[in-house]
């Protein structure tokens, strides 16, 4: 009955990933088997005030590839890492539901999750879950088109691989379509100016256009470049995922955090984010990195290559919170700093769980019981040891976060950190600096000029 409750828990966890109106027919199905030319920046980029502009319902494209409904993305053609990353030209695709809004590219991020996928990271999952919630595969009852699908969780490599792949999680740009129930949602019209994600179901942002539901995406911060804007959706809606929803903290006042591994995208979000909520914070990096960090407003600051550094993380302690974003490579010793959590209401919550490796190696129901081993055996230890909880967590996509976001962004108590920024053109080139690893901020595509010149 755990197995079995776990393992359902976490696919309903992971089906959150895709954040819009698909969801539905896929709880469905879980409840009856039950019963994701360059230039170099500093450590903040420089803000710049827009305004949004107002056009007629359903105004067309204007510039001269939309006149030819020509799409431009970056797709992978099979999961053999970024060297299959290949520029490709389409039609650009209509909207089909009527909660989905097409968006106008403007610039988008590249994240260390679209590296992985580019080698098949969580394919069988994922594209198990594009399957069962595709609108346009609802045939039957519960949005299947036959019985026979609700077998393939169950079968090994039964999922159909939907190449050609378009990844990218994170974007802003116009909306140059909306469906007819997205119309004046949230308070968005054609012509706008937006920032937000797309769940992994879909297509995505790594493109010279993107649908999303319109319940992923808000209006765009007015003091924002949209190259800024777009630093922000998937590390702002990951950190908030961790903390608010898998850690469940409803006030962050006085708290004492350790965030492992703050240098990089999600990272220099979530001291910033942590800070302007009264949180206490204490991060480790790389020396290189020591100056960023205290810039972001670290209370302290431990290099995490220092002899010293058990003794380090051990003063500061004890911690309401061990937040871990060092990486899948340093799970198992990023678990020793459980020691240093506040006795029984302590969490360790890492974004690097082992969820869908396992299911990758093991099959759907191996890696499910799989999955249940390794949670049970890390918060074993903890129990074992007087201390608390470890938990997973999981990037959401949400747009209401993101209102929570622009207050932050507008009265600059949070500002993005950009390590750099490439063209469209440039993409294969972005994907592999965020490959080299060793990240200050986030790598971007600046898609500005490509839009002036189309």
């Amino acid at each position: 009955m755990l197995k079995r409750h776990f393992a359902s828990g976490n696919l309903l966890r992971i089906l959150s990933l895709l954040g819009d109106s698909h969801l539905g027919p896929c709880r469905r199905i879980i409840r009856i088997r039950h019963h994701h030319h360059r230039r170099n920046f500093s450590h903040f980029s420089s803000s710049s005030t827009t305004t949004s502009s107002t056009k007629p319902a359903d105004s067309p494209p204007r510039s001269k590839s939309d006149a030819r409904g020509e799409l431009r993305s970056w797709q992978i053609h099979a999961y053999s890492g970024i060297d299959d990353l290949q520029a490709s030209t389409s039609r650009i695709p209509p909207i089909k539901s009527p909660t989905d809004v097409l968006i106008r590219v403007h610039a988008s991020s590249i994240n260390p999750i679209d590296i992985a996928m580019t080698r098949g990271y969580g394919a069988d999952t994922l594209n198990l879950l594009r399957g069962l919630c595709s609108s346009e595969q609802s045939k039957g009852p519960f949005g299947l088109q036959s019985l026979k699908q609700l077998s393939l969780p169950f079968r090994r490599g039964a999922t159909t691989i939907e190449f050609p792949l378009t990844l990218g999680r994170d974007f802003s740009g116009v909306i140059v379509q909306m469906g007819h129930e997205a119309r004046g949602k949230h308070g968005l019209r054609v012509g706008d100016e937006v920032f937000g994600v797309v769940g992994v179901q879909r297509q995505g942002a790594h493109a010279t256009y993107v649908i999303s539901s319109i319940d992923t995406i808000r209006q765009k911060p007015k003091n924002m470049s949209f190259l800024e804007a777009a630093a922000i959706p998937y590390v702002g809606l990951t950190t908030w995922a961790a903390i608010r929803v898998t850690g469940a903290f409803s006030n962050l006042n006085g708290k004492r955090f350790l965030v492992l591994g703050g240098s990089g995208g999600v990272g220099t979000f979530a001291v910033q984010y942590l800070k302007s909520q009264g949180t206490h914070v204490v991060t480790t990096c790389s020396s290189e990195a020591e100056a960023l960090m205290t810039s972001l407003g670290c209370d302290f600051v431990i290099d995490y290559k220092m002899q010293e550094f058990s003794e380090m993380v051990k003063h500061y302690s004890p911690y309401d919170c061990v937040l871990d974003l060092s990486g899948p490579t340093n799970y198992k010793k990023s678990l020793e700093t459980i020691q240093y959590l506040k006795a029984v209401t302590g969490q360790y919550i890492t974004l690097s769980p082992p969820f869908l490796s396992n299911m990758d190696k093991f099959g759907f129901l191996g890696g499910a019981a799989k999955n249940v081993g390794d949670l049970l055996n890390s918060n074993y230890q903890s129990w074992n040891k007087g201390q608390s909880v470890t938990k997973w967590a999981f990037f959401i996509p949400n747009g209401a976060p993101l209102e929570n976001f622009t207050d932050l962004l507008q009265s600059k108590r949070i500002r993005p950190v950009i390590q750099e920024s490439f063209k469209f053109d440039e993409t294969k080139d972005a994907y592999k600096r965020v490959d080299d690893g060793h990240l200050r901020g986030k790598i971007m595509l600046d898609m500005e000029d490509y839009v002036n010149s189309n």
